[in-house]
């Protein structure tokens, strides 16, 4: 189809080889190559002819990884605390957006967006089989915040400016045909499976289960990107996603979309976030991985929901928000 055209049609690059310095942690990243293929977020599928800001032209490139890059509790993590890697993930990133907006959060952004009608249909799978409880599309909306709000980590102003960093899913074939198999009364193996599906058909109405969101990021040339010291021990560190985020549907279960506030994740992680961006973003070579945080027997292994690496990121310029009021 033509998104995948577009998203194919994008030249091959490599990633310069970057070397990393890695404390043995937990989470330590898997020792592998780098990814033959990164993409232009320039040249990335669009989604909206509302869009008439096209992101800055610049060496903004991410990949997309089939093979997670940080460790989660494995099967036996109850008895023995082992994390694994993860097998492949369950959605894959299909495209990237960045803006800024001047003084307010822009949530639930797909309700602006037109998306393409091949998105939402399969060759391969007849739009009546498609499973009722699996999104088409999972869109993650970061809300990072430029100012800092009050000392004791208040939430970020809808007064104050910030950067909205836009990653677009769509579900992996095995993830469509399990969610099948779990309408159908059918049994599936696979328990970070069956645990994403319970997210997926109650995180609106069951706070504790939407609270199970977590997310793993490492950056992997934390030394040469010039990163305070004071953040080093955070990376590649788990971080659960709680009432920072909010959740928005799409008629049909066309897409479902997390808006995560970072401005509310307290001072500490604001200054952070602030000294980061714009100037260190350019430097950044960085992995993100989101789960459900498996807690009993049943629901382990973990399994990544994502995962996508990018490098060297340009907020410095960044087209406004187009439906800002």
């Amino acid at each position: 189809n033509s998104a995948k055209a577009a998203f194919m049609s994008v030249e091959n690059k490599i990633i310069s080889k970057t070397r990393r310095s890695r404390k043995k942690l937990d989470c330590e990243p898997r020792k592998r190559e780098r990814p033959k293929q990164t993409i232009d977020l320039a040249n990335h599928v669009k989604f909206s002819e509302a869009f008439k800001e096209e992101p800055p032209k610049t060496f903004n490139r991410y990949s997309y990884v089939t093979e997670p890059v940080l460790k989660v509790r494995g099967a036996t993590y109850k008895a023995d605390k082992i994390k694994v890697m993860s097998k492949e993930t369950l959605f894959k990133p299909i495209g990237t957006d960045m803006y800024q907006t001047k003084r307010v959060k822009a949530y639930h952004v797909m309700k602006h967006i037109k998306i393409p009608n091949e998105l939402l249909t399969s060759s391969s799978i007849p739009a009546e089989d498609w499973p009722q409880s699996l999104p088409k599309l999972l869109v993650i909306n970061f809300q990072l915040p430029i100012m800092t709000g009050g000392l004791l980590g208040s939430m970020m102003s809808n007064e104050d400016p910030g950067n909205h960093f836009i990653i677009y899913h769509t579900p992996s074939l095995e993830l469509v045909r399990y969610a099948r198999q779990i309408e159908k009364g059918e049994s599936v193996r696979d328990n970070a499976v069956r645990l994403l599906m319970k997210w997926f058909q109650t995180c609106e109405t069951d706070a504790a289960m939407k609270h199970r969101l977590k997310l793993l990021a490492y950056v992997y040339n934390f030394e040469s990107a010039g990163l305070p010291g004071w953040c080093k021990k955070f990376n590649g560190k788990p971080v659960m996603i709680t009432k920072s985020c909010k959740i928005f549907r799409g008629a049909n279960n066309d897409y479902l979309e997390m808006d995560i506030d970072m401005g509310s994740w307290g001072v500490m992680v604001k200054r952070g976030i602030q000294s980061i961006i714009p100037g260190l973003l350019l430097k950044f070579s960085f992995a993100l991985t989101f789960m459900i945080q498996g807690k009993s027997e049943d629901e382990l292994p973990e399994r990544a929901i994502n995962a996508i690496e990018y490098l060297n990121i340009d907020a410095r310029n960044l087209a406004y928000w187009p439906f800002e009021k």
